[in-house]
């Protein structure tokens, strides 16, 4: 670390900050004083969820029961793009309707991290599993979405 700081050098001059960070911590995205890294997107998966299991239990179950009141293919495979795109704005920090079903996931930036961080949240979601490699491969939301459309998530009017 000593060494990459070296390298780096003095900060530029366009008045961003520039630091060796190590060793972060959890943070409460509503902090009074954050630091400059905090309201970066890059680092959204150290906010910390107070609100509990519970809760992101209560929401898994109310999903897949909204999945479960859907009676076509195409409605599930809508709601699943609808919220991997909620959580897509909010991981990246990016405005509402700045992705569309039809956005490439790698052109977004989503990195290997991120992607990560994508997967727990759609297997804690919908409960399905699948390989990383997926959302990395994944020509669109919408294609995305649309694999899972499986027996187990499909509406059982289908």
């Amino acid at each position: 670390m000593f060494l990459e700081a070296i390298v780096a050098g003095r900060p530029d001059a366009d008045g961003a900050p520039v630091d060796i960070t190590t060793g972060l911590r959890r943070y409460r995205r509503d902090a009074p004083d954050p630091l400059h890294w905090q309201l970066d997107p890059r680092f959204g998966h150290f906010a910390r969820c107070d609100r509990g299991i519970a809760v992101a239990a209560e929401k898994r179950k109310s999903f897949q029961e909204e999945l479960t009141s859907l009676n076509s293919k195409e409605a599930v495979a809508d709601a699943i793009s609808a919220a991997l795109i909620r959580r897509l704005q909010t991981l990246l920090g990016l405005p509402d309707g700045a992705i569309g079903r039809d956005s490439s996931l790698t052109d977004l930036g989503i990195d290997s991290i991120t992607a990560n961080a994508v997967r727990n949240w759609f297997i804690d979601l919908v409960g399905n599993q699948f390989a990383l490699i997926q959302i990395l491969d994944a020509p669109s939301i919408k294609k995305f979405s649309s694999s899972f459309v499986t027996p187990s998530i499909t509406p059982p009017s289908i």
